[in-house]
């Protein structure tokens, strides 16, 4: 899998007040599925953790197996506010903030194993 496919957001819900969008949605970490194979041992990964905004510092090994317990999915609210349209933001919608919803967050653990 593609380093910039680690990363993706899923559908969501979405409500609508006084020129202020609140949409919500789940960014999912597929850390479990990348292929470390090509990578050199000492290799430096920073996977995603809890608590959000974290990663953790991992360096692979030359051989047996690492383990880590890393950030699967966490909750976004976005909101978003009215702007005039524009060629750049046809839409009229601009990003005011993101973060977080407490609580939302899970976690895998990811096993990998050198030979």
């Amino acid at each position: 899998m593609p380093l910039d496919k680690l990363f993706s957001l899923g559908p969501g819900t979405s409500q609508s007040l006084h020129g202020r969008a609140v949409v919500q949605n789940y960014a999912r970490f597929a850390c479990r599925h990348v292929d470390l194979s090509p990578l050199p041992p000492g290799t430096i990964l920073y996977p995603a953790a809890k608590p959000v905004g974290s990663v953790r510092v991992v360096r692979l090994p030359n051989a047996g197996v690492l383990e880590i317990e890393s950030l699967e999915s966490v909750r976004l609210g976005w909101t978003l506010v009215r702007v005039d349209a524009a060629d750049s933001c046809p839409a009229g919608w601009a990003g005011e903030r993101v973060a977080p919803i407490p609580g939302t967050e899970t976690t895998t653990t990811v096993r990998w194993t050198f030979k």
